[in-house]
C-alpha cells in the first residue's frame, strides 16, 4: 500500500434501504453526493441526494426517479446491469454501464441526461464487453475516448458516441510478479496537466480466509498518443482485504476528482459505503513510493490472528497483542501484552512448537508490573486529580497502567526482559527485569525486581538488548533516529534504579520516503552472517494514521553503522484484523525468531491481536542488502 491514502470511513445506511435497493453508484456532480440505487423488485433507478448527519453517517433526502430510455423510447430495466460510471461534461450527465447482451454475453452502454431524470441511451453498437469509463473534456483526433478493462486495458474511439471502434493496440497488460497480475477493472479516468489518468483495480477471492482482496493502481497516458504509457505505479495506491462476513458483496461504486486528490467509493450489499482518497500522481502532494523488493515480502499466516482476547480470563478480555518471542530448544515462547476490563496491561504467556499454532496458553499472567519508584514531580504536579489517581496505580494499553510492549533476550543462560512501564503520563520509562532460563522453561515466574533504566521525566519506548555481547560487553540499542544509539555495559546487574541510560526520543526520518516519521526499534536484533537484522516502526506524514514496519542491517562489530535499509515498508496494515480493533491501521512488532531457516515476525494487529508473518531468512537478508536507496526514476518525466 502506498502512503497516499486517507483513512477509510464507513457510512452505514438504514437496514430497510438495503433490503429493497442495491447501491450501484455514487455520483458527485456538485459538493453533495448523489446515491444511485436500483429497486430490486422493479428494476427502477433513483438518485438520492445525501447530506451529512454527523462525521460518519449520511441521511437521505427525497429520492428522484431516473428513466433510462432506448432509441425507441422504451424504458430499460436496470436490475441486471452493473458497473455504473458517472461523469459530467458540458451540461450533460453521462454514464457508462454494463448490461446483458442477447446472445453475446455483455455489452457496455452509454447514456446521457440533462436533468438526471430522463436518460437517453446513445451507444449500443460496440464490441466492448467489460466495464469502462468515458473520458470527459478531451478528444483525440476529433474522437471521443472510452477506456475499458479486462485481461488488458483497452481503448475505443467514437465520433458520435454511438458507433465505437476498438483500437488494436492494447494500453496495458497485466504484469507478472506485480500487484496487477489479474484481470483489471477500470474505475475512473480524467484528463489533467500530466496526461490521461487511468485508475483501475484488481481483485481476487481468497478461499482460505473468505476475503476479497482489492488492489487499486494508476497509470498516465500521453494526451497526444493515448495508447502510450508515460507512467505506471509499481505499488498499489490502496489495498485491503475485506472479509465477506463483514463486507458482503463489496464493490466499486464511484469516484470524484478534487483539486488535489481522487476520492473512491465502495459499497456492500448491506448498505454500507467506504471511501478513501489519494493524491494525484506528480502533484505537490505526491511523491514516489518504490515497490517492495520481491524478496522482502513477508507472508501473513492464513490463520491470523494466532492469539486473541479471551473472555474467560478477566485480565485479557480486551486485547492481547505486541508479543515478544524467544526460540529455545524446540519451542517458541511468547510473552504478550494483555489488557482486561480493569484497563491494566499485564504480560501473558503462550508457546508454540511450529511457530504458528498455539500449543499452550496460561490462564494466569506471567508478569505484572509493580510500581517501585515515584512519579516525576515536575510533570505530576500538572496532572488533574483524576489523572493522578490513574497514574498512581500502574500503566497500560489501558490508561490505568502496567507493562507494555515487552522484549526478551537470552544471554548466557539468563532471560532479560525490557518493557515500557506506564505509570500515567507523568512516568513512561523503560524497565529491566530478568529470570533464569531454567525457571523460564518451567514457568516458575521468579522475576528479578524490575528497575528503571531510562531517566525520570523523559518518555522512552522501544529499547532492546542485543542477544550476545559485542566486543565483550552487553549492548542496549535505545535509538535509531536520527542516528543509531547504543550503550555498552560490563554487566546488566549494575542497574539499581539510580543509574540510567541517557537517550534521545526518535526524531525525523528519511525525507521523501515512507519512514519520514521514525518511531523506534522492534524486536531483539537477529544475528546473521551479513550483519544484525533489525526491524523498526515508522509512520508517514502522507499516511499519518498507520504504523508500518521496515528493516535494516547493522554492522556486526559496530552496530551504529547502517549497512542497508528497506526502501519500502516490509509489513503494512492491509488486513481486516489490522484495522478493525482498538486502533485502526497498526502493525507493531516486538518479537522475531529464526526457526529452520525461516524468519518469523510476530506483531500486534490493530492493538488487539497477535499475528505472524514469515519468509526465508537468507533471501530476505540478501535482498535487503541489495535494496539500495535510489532517486525517484520519474522525477524528470516529461508529460504532454
Amino acid at each position: 500500500m502506498t502512503s497516499l491514502v486517507t483513512q477509510i470511513i464507513k457510512k452505514v445506511f438504514l437496514k430497510d434501504f438495503s433490503e429493497h435497493f442495491t447501491i450501484e453508484g455514487v455520483y458527485t456532480p456538485e459538493d453533495a453526493p448523489l446515491l444511485f440505487a436500483i429497486q430490486k423488485k422493479t428494476g427502477n433507478a433513483y438518485f438520492i441526494p445525501l447530506h451529512k448527519k454527523d462525521n460518519k453517517t449520511f441521511a437521505f433526502s427525497k429520492k428522484v426517479r431516473a428513466y433510462f430510455l432506448d432509441i425507441e423510447g422504451t424504458q430499460e430495466r436496470l436490475e441486471k446491469c452493473s458497473d455504473f460510471r458517472f461523469i459530467f461534461e458540458r451540461g450533460f450527465h453521462i454514464v457508462t454501464y454494463v448490461r446483458p447482451a442477447v446472445g453475446r454475453g455483455t455489452e457496455i452502454v452509454i447514456a446521457k441526461s440533462k436533468d438526471l431524470k430522463t436518460w437517453k441511451i446513445s451507444s449500443i453498437e460496440n464490441d466492448v464487453k467489460e466495464a469502462g469509463c468515458f473520458l470527459p473534456l478531451h478528444e483525440h483526433e476529433n474522437e471521443k475516448l472510452l477506456i475499458f478493462g479486462g485481461e488488458s486495458i483497452g481503448l475505443a474511439t467514437s465520433s458520435n458516441l454511438r458507433h465505437w471502434k476498438i483500437k488494436d493496440a492494447k494500453i496495458a497488460e497485466k504484469r507478472t510478479n506485480f500487484f496487477d497480475d489479474k484481470k483489471m477493472n477500470v474505475l475512473a479516468v480524467e484528463a489533467n496537466k500530466q496526461g490521461l489518468l487511468v485508475i483501475y483495480e484488481t481483485a481476487k477471492i481468497v478461499d482460505a480466509t473468505h476475503e476479497k482482496e482489492i488492489r487499486v493502481g494508476a497509470l498516465i497516458l500521453a494526451k497526444a498518443n493515448p495508447t502510450h504509457i508515460l507512467w505506471r505505479c509499481e505499488n498499489p495506491y490502496w489495498e485491503f482485504s475485506f472479509p465477506w462476513s463483514k463486507y458482503p458483496g463489496i464493490k466499486f461504486v464511484g469516484s470524484s476528482f478534487g483539486e488535489h486528490d481522487v476520492k473512491m467509493y465502495y459499497a456492500t450489499n448491506k448498505g454500507a459505503i467506504l471511501t478513501f482518497s489519494f493524491a494525484y500522481p506528480f502533484s505537490k502532494e505526491h511523491r514516489h513510493v518504490p515497490a517492495v523488493a520481491k524478496g522482502l515480502t513477508l507472508e501473513k499466516h492464513h490463520a491470523n490472528p494466532i492469539i486473541s482476547p479471551n473472555s474467560l480470563n478477566q485480565w485479557e478480555t480486551v486485547a492481547t497483542f505486541n508479543t515478544t518471542a524467544l526460540h529455545d530448544r524446540d519451542t517458541v515462547h511468547f510473552l504478550y501484552r494483555a489488557v482486561g476490563s480493569d484497563d491494566i496491561s499485564l504480560l501473558g504467556y503462550a508457546s508454540s512448537k511450529d511457530g504458528f499454532f498455539i500449543d499452550e496458553k496460561l490462564t494466569e499472567p506471567a508478569y505484572i508490573h509493580k510500581k517501585s519508584y515515584p512519579a516525576d514531580s515536575s510533570t505530576a504536579n500538572a496532572l488533574t486529580s483524576t489523572e493522578k489517581s490513574a497514574a498512581a496505580y500502574g500503566s497500560g494499553g489501558g490508561g490505568n497502567g502496567g507493562c507494555e510492549d515487552p522484549r526478551l533476550t537470552l544471554i548466557d543462560g539468563r532471560v532479560y526482559l525490557l518493557y515500557t512501564a506506564f505509570d500515567g503520563w507523568s512516568s513512561i520509562r523503560i524497565n529491566l527485569s530478568s529470570i533464569s532460563l531454567e525457571d523460564f522453561r518451567e514457568k516458575r515466574w521468579n522475576w528479578r525486581k524490575a528497575v528503571p533504566i531510562s531517566p525520570p521525566g523523559q518518555i522512552h519506548k522501544n529499547w532492546v538488548i542485543f542477544p550476545e555481547k559485542i566486543n565483550g560487553k552487553y549492548a542496549v540499542l535505545h535509538g535509531i533516529s536520527p542516528k543509531v544509539l547504543i550503550d555498552y555495559f560490563d554487566s546488566l546487574d549494575d542497574f539499581d534504579g539510580n543509574n540510567y541510560i541517557e537517550s534521545q526520543p526518535p526524531r525525523g526520518g528519511r525525507k521523501d520516503f515512507w519512514d519520514n516519521k521514525m518511531r523506534g526499534v522492534g524486536p531483539t536484533p537477529i544475528k546473521t552472517s551479513k550483519g544484525w537484522l533489525v526491524f523498526y516502526h515508522a509512520m508517514d506524514s502522507y499516511d499519518p494514521n498507520k504504523y508500518k514496519i521496515g528493516a535494516m542491517i547493522l554492522d556486526l562489530n559496530d552496530p551504529t553503522k547502517i549497512l542497508a535499509r528497506s526502501r519500502a515498508p516490509i509489513l503494512e496494515p492491509d488486513k481486516s484484523y489490522e484495522n478493525d480493533g482498538l486502533k485502526s491501521g497498526v502493525v507493531y512488532t516486538c518479537g522475531a525468531i529464526v526457526k529452520d531457516g525461516k524468519l518469523f515476525v510476530y506483531y500486534g494487529g490493530s492493538d488487539t491481536v497477535v499475528c505472524v508473518a514469515t519468509t526465508l531468512l537468507e533471501p530476505f537478508v540478501e535482498t535487503l542488502l541489495n535494496d539500495k536507496t535510489t532517486a525517484n526514476p520519474f522525477a524528470t518525466l516529461k508529460v504532454s
